[in-house]
């Protein structure tokens, strides 16, 4: 995992499939930790492979969570979310959506969860909206991640910049060009500040649900 934050993807991948494969070769494995080394390889596989490989880890990964523990179980969300980013990258945003709003649901009942995993995912579920023509929501949930992070972490935090750039895209769709600009400015403003900091993770807290 510190491979993939320094970007160093074919290290990153050669450690995690020798960690999936211990996993799975275990007695003492479960599924949540065979799922979270899938979608561990499946990060770095996108960015040394393409998609299609991580995409089909993932779904392994959701296929047997689900099989073991049932369809709401918290870290499922783990996998959901970051399919759904993938898949709306690859422009599949009626696909994405399902799998954003499958971890959303998941997520928003489960008073464990933290609040950065909340925001991405609503952050996510409000660009879906946004991309799948319906406004109204998209503007909610990207508004309210952008009002709930500036609480959290004030004025000048990084996720607060990721955030205002999925808002103001939203107000673009929109046709809101005052707003967007201001929020897209706003954006930059922070990213410029932090640029030496790490990018915010699309990723669940595992840990916090299991």
């Amino acid at each position: 995992e510190t491979y993939l934050e320094e970007g160093r993807y074919g290290e990153g991948e050669r450690l995690l499939r020798r960690a999936l494969e211990m996993q799975q070769n275990s007695a003492n494995a479960n599924p949540e930790s065979v799922g979270v080394a899938m979608l561990a390889l499946a990060v770095a596989s996108e960015h040394t492979h393409g998609t299609r490989e991580a995409e089909h880890l993932m779904r392994q990964a959701i296929a047997m969570i689900e099989g073991r523990r049932g369809p709401d179980h918290p870290v499922l969300a783990a996998v959901l979310g970051p399919l759904a980013s993938l898949l709306m990258q690859a422009g599949r945003y009626d696909e994405a959506l399902i799998y954003a709003e499958r971890a959303w649901q998941i997520l928003s009942r489960n008073p464990s969860v933290g609040e950065p995993d909340l925001l991405n995912t609503m952050s996510t579920l409000g660009t879906l909206y946004s991309l799948t023509g319906r406004p109204r929501e998209a503007e909610f949930y990207t508004r309210q991640a952008v009002s709930r992070a500036e609480t959290i972490y004030g004025p000048d935090h990084p996720r607060l910049g990721w955030y205002l750039r999925a808002y103001a895209d939203v107000l673009k769709r929109q046709d809101r060009k005052a707003e967007a600009k201001a929020a897209e400015k706003r954006s930059v403003e922070i990213v410029t500040l932090n640029q030496h900091a790490n990018p915010v993770q699309h990723t669940v807290n595992v840990n916090a649900l299991r």
